[in-house]
This record gives structure tokens, C-alpha cells and sequence, in this order.
């Protein structure tokens, strides 16, 4: 899994929440050749319409967590990332509570 910190956690709940930073479609293609199975972002989306990044990733099964929090306590570190799902219908992604265990 690759967590990308861009601090952009710090706007949650303001009007700059959404002029968050994209990752590019080559990087998504990248880390999926690289056998990455999980991105994780302290921003809304990886992404915007056509949802481009999006399309890449979940093509190669690779999940992408949003909105996390946080970042800061585990990235550069070495531990276990779990995500406990919340049972919601509908949608086409779903809430979790993500946790790292250090």
C-alpha cells in the first residue's frame, strides 16, 4: 500500500477542501505495475471527472482510500494498515474506519 500525505487534510470542512492536489494518471499506472494494491490520499479524490486515475486503479484491483486523516503519525514508518468497512448500502464505495497499527 502507498500512502500519499499532501497535508491537504488540514481544509476539511472549508471551501478549499475542493482545490485539492491530483495524482497523475502515469503514477497511478506506475504503482499498479509495481504491485501496489491500495493508494491512500489525505484528500477528497486522487482525481476528477473523467475520473481518469480512478479508472487506471480500479481496473488493476487496486483500492483507493480517501479522505484520510492523520497522515502525518504514519507515513515514512513501517506498520499494518486495516480497514474496517461500516456496513452502509448503496454507493460504489463504501466508509471505513482506517486504523495503522506502528
Amino acid at each position: 500500500m502507498v500512502l500519499i500525505k499532501t497535508g491537504f487534510d488540514k481544509y476539511i470542512g472549508t471551501e478549499k477542501w475542493l482545490e485539492y492536489p491530483e495524482i497523475s494518471v502515469e503514477l497511478a499506472e506506475r504503482l499498479a505495475e509495481l504491485g501496489v494494491n491500495a493508494v491512500g490520499l489525505d484528500s477528497p479524490s486522487p482525481d476528477r471527472e473523467p475520473f481518469d486515475v480512478h479508472k487506471v486503479l480500479l481496473k488493476r484491483e487496486v483500492l483507493i482510500f480517501e479522505n484520510l486523516t492523520n497522515l502525518d503519525a504514519v507515513v515514512g514508518r513501517r506498520g499494518q494498515f486495516v480497514a474496517l468497512p461500516l456496513k452502509i448500502a448503496g454507493g460504489s464505495g463504501g466508509p471505513v474506519r482506517a486504523v495503522a497499527i506502528i
